[in-house]
């Protein structure tokens, strides 16, 4: 396949090799990104558009009213948020050319995609928000572990904290104290939160991913080896789309999240680079005394900051959901 669409420096070509991996040939690196855009819409524009709607906080327009909950949780966190407003970076003219070529293969229909059909849905453009959004939201699912302090709050109020010092390595007097302080207001804690934090209605889970390396004198070529390992889970499609760029003597191979124009995994002649979730401790929970459309603060009460969310939902009226925030961050409610 030859294509040359707007914007492009000259034409490029993708051709598909017998395991269906795409070859971008081009002759500027711009150019090889947008026919990477090009071949992420000929292969995969549904899977962009059904994940630009959960990171969006758009799926129940698109799914119905099972998923108004997914819907309000990216809405409370503002996963896309104002992305847009995000100051200039040196990796924009990237986006910008794979934007370029995957609206240009959008622009290029002439039939809507039976998926779409099915969904009742229809094809449309995306924006770098839509890029940031979808890399954000993969992003925040892969360090939950919010959820995980949910769990075990609440499993400390009620086994104790004899229990976790006995079973979770580096439980330290420290933790002891916070434990303690902490018993009544994890005790009380709505069961509902839980729920909340695993709803129906959820992406899939991920367990875990590992990588390595092995210097090139311990290995049968004398090159070093670079080993890596996601630990996705099974999905059609794939949760990855492989593609290879070729701009003369420079090439790319690797593996990038459909939507987004960077490999998260992948090689060029000089460098090896993996991919591993250290579902590290990233967010921060706090329990907050409210009263009303108030919170207690260490400075006294304070009113909550709101905004409502309306929610499309398909073939339902419309949905509308109160935010509340407090300095700490959103505020989570059964």
């Amino acid at each position: 396949m030859k294509k040359k669409i707007a914007g492009s420096d000259a034409p490029f070509e993708i051709v598909w090799d017998k395991l269906g991996i795409p070859h971008v040939y081009a002759n500027t690196v711009a150019d090889a990104y947008r026919g990477m855009g090009y071949a992420s819409g000929y292969e995969r524009l549904w899977q962009i558009h059904l994940s630009c709607s959960y990171a969006n906080g758009e799926a129940a327009a698109l799914l119905g009213e099972r998923f108004i909950q997914q819907d309000a949780f990216q809405r409370a966190f503002n996963v896309h948020g104002k992305l847009t407003d995000l100051p200039p970076s040196d990796g924009d003219w990237i986006v910008d050319a794979y934007l370029e070529g995957l609206n240009a293969y959008v622009k290029s229909l002439d039939e809507i995609p039976p998926e779409f059909v099915h969904a009742d849905a229809k094809p449309r453009e995306f924006n770098r928000a839509d890029i940031a959004a979808r890399y954000r939201f993969t992003s925040w699912f892969q360090h939950k572990s919010w959820t995980e302090k949910l769990i075990l709050g609440r499993l400390m109020a009620t086994h104790g904290v004899d229990y976790f010092s006995d079973h979770v390595l580096h439980f330290s007097d420290e933790d002891r104290v916070l434990v303690n302080d902490l018993n009544e207001p994890l005790r009380n804690l709505d069961p509902m939160m839980i729920k909340l934090a695993y709803p129906d209605v959820k992406v899939p889970s991920f367990s875990g991913s590992n990588n390595w390396a092995i210097i090139g004198e311990l290995s049968s070529s004398g090159k070093p080896i670079l080993a890596t390992d996601p630990h996705q889970p099974y999905s059609i499609p794939n949760t990855f789309f492989f593609v290879h760029l070729n701009v003369g003597s420079w090439n790319a191979f690797g593996a990038a999240f459909p939507g987004v124009p960077y490999f998260m995994m992948g090689f060029t002649s000089e460098i090896a680079w993996g991919l591993t979730t250290g579902f590290v401790d990233c967010y921060d929970l706090f329990i907050e005394e409210i009263n009303e459309d108030k919170y207690l603060t260490q400075s006294g009460w304070k009113s909550l900051e709101t905004r409502i969310e309306n929610i499309d939902v398909k073939g339902k009226s419309s949905h509308k959901v109160k935010i509340k925030k407090t300095h700490h961050g959103v505020l989570l409610e059964p």
